[in-house]
């Protein structure tokens, strides 16, 4: 056999994502969300777990081979003579996580599931976008209307308090030394320490936000899967 007979192919999507590593990644490990944004199904967070994934059109069957929380979750995934694995990668950033979602394992004559895979995989995330959003709206929070801000609202929030607060010390610095007395207190006690805690927080607050949100939200009710091609079967 050839080397190029013996060859597989890859299917990889990625997306930047204003949502904490913690809350995707239960949108990834819950049944009730799976089923949101992916099929019915019967998963649990486990190695050596195997679940099925349900539609209408069949099922797939898959075994747990990876779980790292909020970091790195792998599963076999067959049906229809395609016997292949997806991974999904989390990285946090700046803004939330970076998710890395690979399918590996199509061999060069199943061109149509290659096919397949690739578009539906993009409409499977473009829902799991949609679950995490409504996820971290008010109404779905439970908490009494307190609003889930995401980092993408938070950033530009704390930036322009870094701006402002850099204004009065760049006045301190350029003031006559007899004004100087003056602005000292304010700079020394206020505007510096707010502006160090601000550019910190939108260097390292993913780190934070990791932490205080290790707690999982209350599991809402579960509802229909979403009815999509089937990811592998050519169709």
């Amino acid at each position: 056999m050839s080397n190029a007979a013996s060859e597989t192919l890859s299917v990889t999507v990625e997306r930047d994502l204003p949502f904490a590593p913690e809350k995707v990644w239960r949108a990834l490990t819950q049944p009730h969300l799976i089923a949101e944004w992916l099929m019915q199904n019967d998963f649990s967070p486990m190695a050596g777990h195997r679940f099925t994934l349900r539609a209408d059109w069949g099922s797939v069957d898959c075994e747990v081979r990876i779980v790292e929380p909020n970091k790195a979750l792998s599963y076999t995934w067959n049906a229809m003579g395609l016997e292949s694995v997806v991974t999904w990668t989390l990285t946090p950033t700046e803004m939330g996580t970076q998710l890395r979602m690979e399918q590996s394992g199509f061999r060069p004559d199943q061109k149509q599931a290659y096919s397949g895979a690739k578009y539906g995989w993009q409409q499977f995330l473009g829902k799991l976008e949609q679950v995490l959003a409504r996820d971290a709206s008010p109404a779905a929070s439970g908490r009494g209307g307190v609003t889930d801000m995401s980092n993408l609202a938070r950033r530009p929030l704390y930036r322009w308090i870094h701006i402002v607060c850099s204004i009065p010390i760049i006045g301190y610095i350029y003031s006559p030394f007899d004004k100087i007395p003056d602005y000292a207190p304010a700079t020394r006690f206020v505007f510096l320490p707010v502006m160090l805690l601000t550019g910190l927080w939108m260097w390292k607050g993913h780190v934070v936000l990791r932490v205080l949100s290790r707690n999982p939200a209350p599991q809402a009710p579960a509802q229909s899967s979403m009815e999509l091609p089937e990811i592998g079967s050519g169709r």
